[in-house]
């Protein structure tokens, strides 16, 4: 690198050092890392609201206002076999709190916002809590922002689509001390959404990644998380028995994986962005150390959960169910790197994250871009 390149490099960097260091400074660095991370995760890719308009997003909000007045309605009986609405009969969370608060359209987004700077908020905990790094949490944390489990609380303005809550249940699961809590709040995200049953399995991991002993996967928060499935599962079974729900498999399966494989490296790269580096990264580690059965659990849960995604059509949703797998290659890396090369590597994410252009992956024909708040404005200013 030439001197005059080199110069300009060398003091911006030191320019953004110094300002990371004014961020984390503080007894209070934790909001102020929160409020960097969500102003530039919202400049970078800024919600299309004008979309709340259109036909097609009042027609989700009609639709599911069917389950919000009916919580325990079965969906798959009044819509066609195949459409998302089809699939919400066991996603009753949200229907649930719709209906005792009386939250309409507007109620709902609001809270999904709130719900996605709580989200926000438990990764920078989570991750300082296990790299004991504020800057390794501050760049976690926006590299969530940048990547669609930070964005989906902000950008899904559809009727019927809760992964912000389930995404932060499954990650409040991570961040408590209390195996009781993160019971309930795993229990709590699968009735959010399924796929958070399937994440749970991270959480599994991270939890006996932190623990030996063989007695590690039937005592505190390990045995939180089996009988957090067991009870949902248990749970589940009861309500189709009494209720005579419909097991529903259409748009889901091997069908749907075939027709989508042009898409599985975006597809894959749209889950968690920049934190594919961690999360390779904590692979290789666990490979290096020779903890090969950490390393075979961790990796058998990456396949399934994109084979899982890759099988229906909403890959990039299904995809950020793959966030707390981030958690687990920081309690792996944090085991045995030295906190400055962690801090290296979440900074190589972040900016990965940050300069390459937010999509949204639906199937293997749909493909959108998250526009920043710049072009939004000139969006809106043109007539």
């Amino acid at each position: 690198m030439s001197p005059a390149p080199l110069g300009i490099y060398q003091t911006l960097r030191g320019r953004v050092d110094a300002g990371i260091e004014k961020i984390l400074a503080g007894t209070y660095w934790k909001l102020k890392a929160l409020a960097v991370v969500l102003a530039l995760s919202l400049f970078r890719a800024f919600p299309n609201y004008d979309a709340l308009g259109t036909k097609f997003h009042q027609a989700t909000w009609r639709d599911i206002q069917i389950k919000f007045d009916h919580p325990l309605l079965d969906t798959s009986r009044l819509f066609p076999a195949g459409s998302h609405e089809s699939n919400l009969t066991f996603r009753l969370t949200v229907p649930i709190l719709a209906h005792v608060f009386h939250l309409g359209e507007a109620g709902l987004l609001i809270f999904f916002a709130l719900v996605g700077i709580v989200l926000l908020y438990l990764v920078l905990k989570v991750s300082f809590t296990l790299s004991a790094s504020k800057r390794v949490a501050l760049l976690v944390g926006l590299t969530t922002a940048c990547a669609w489990p930070g964005e989906a609380a902000f950008h899904e303005l559809r009727g019927g689509y809760y992964d912000a809550l389930a995404l932060c249940l499954v990650v409040a699961a991570c961040a408590t001390s209390s195996s009781l809590l993160a019971a309930a709040f795993l229990f709590l995200a699968a009735w959010t959404d399924e796929r958070a049953l399937i994440a749970s399995s991270f959480v599994l991991l991270l939890y006996t990644c932190q623990n030996t002993g063989i007695w590690r996967f039937v005592t505190g928060k390990p045995a939180a998380v089996l009988v957090a499935a067991a009870a949902y599962l248990g749970t589940r079974a009861y309500l189709s028995v009494t209720h005579s729900y419909f097991f529903v498999t259409s748009g889901v399966g091997l069908s749907v994986l075939s027709q989508q494989t042009n898409v599985i490296p975006l597809a894959i790269w749209t889950g968690l962005g920049g934190g594919w580096i961690l999360v390779v990264s904590g692979l290789v580690t666990l490979f290096r150390q020779k903890r090969y059965l950490a390393f075979a659990a961790f990796f058998a849960a990456l396949i399934g959960m994109i084979a899982a995604s890759m099988a229906v059509v909403d890959v990039t949703r299904s995809m950020a169910y793959c966030l707390p797998a981030v958690f687990v290659a920081l309690a792996a890396l944090s085991a045995s790197e030295r906190v400055e090369r962690i801090e290296r590597m979440a900074a190589i994410g972040a900016a990965i994250s940050v300069v390459v252009p937010a999509f949204y992956l639906e199937g293997s024909t749909g493909v959108w871009w998250l526009y920043p708040l710049p072009i939004q404005i000139v969006r809106w200013l043109l007539p």
